[in-house]
């Protein structure tokens, strides 16, 4: 019993200690992007619940870093680009009411990619996060790396989480809000669903996520 008690403590101890260096390789990997004038622009819009776009894309490109770096993948280029997919620089939900794009689920990619190759020199595993990171919602664009196929995935979960964290009072008022919408309005805009519903079982981050949000609340300097 005390060897393996000495065998769990000595791995906990090396986990400890490989997490930590991913963690100080990852900010070291995305810092010049970070802490960049136009992607700090992306604090201004909201996003998946209580988040706004910097925050998701810090939490995607933290996945992604993990991830890829376990599987022996390209984890920087994973995690730069998964910082620069959501570059879209507006409010995507008042961007329909403003611009009469009702299709910003299959646009924004686009738009991202757009903005991010202004600013940064991109390599192909990047611009294939960036550009089809909303797969299968862009049917055809299927991701050509294994890193852009990783984003697809911890874009999802990250929102699905994101999402999930609604305060009550915010989760109460939606309700309101849909219930007393006029019967002109519901059949005009359709069957409202709160997102908050379909995403209950991931009301509660995991312990890294926390930690590392907590890490990056101000841009890594």
């Amino acid at each position: 019993m005390i060897r393996k008690s000495n065998r769990y403590k000595s791995w906990k101890r090396k986990v400890l200690h490989v997490r930590k260096e991913w963690q100080d390789e990852f900010c070291e990997s995305i810092r010049d992007i970070a802490t960049h004038p136009v992607v700090l622009r992306m604090k201004l819009y909201p996003h998946h619940g209580n988040s706004n776009c910097y925050e998701h894309c810090l939490h995607v490109a933290y996945y992604n870093y993990q991830w890829c770096k376990f599987l022996g993948l390209d984890a920087r280029s994973a995690a730069r680009g998964a910082m620069l997919h959501d570059l879209f620089l507006y409010d995507w939900h008042t961007h329909r009411k403003k611009t009469g794009d009702r299709f910003h689920g299959l646009t924004h990619p686009r738009t991202a990619l757009k903005n991010a190759s202004k600013f940064f020199d991109l390599n192909e595993i990047e611009k294939d996060i960036i550009y089809r990171h909303m797969w299968p919602v862009t049917f055809f664009r299927v991701p050509r790396t294994a890193e852009g196929f990783i984003t697809t995935l911890t874009d999802k979960y990250c929102g699905a989480c994101e999402t999930s964290q609604r305060k009550p009072k915010q989760r109460k008022q939606v309700m309101l809000d849909h219930i007393n919408k006029s019967k002109a309005e519901k059949e005009r805009e359709g069957k409202v669903q709160c997102l908050y519903d379909s995403f209950r079982f991931l009301s509660k981050y995991s312990s890294d996520l926390s930690t590392t949000s907590d890490k990056f609340s101000r841009p890594c300097v």
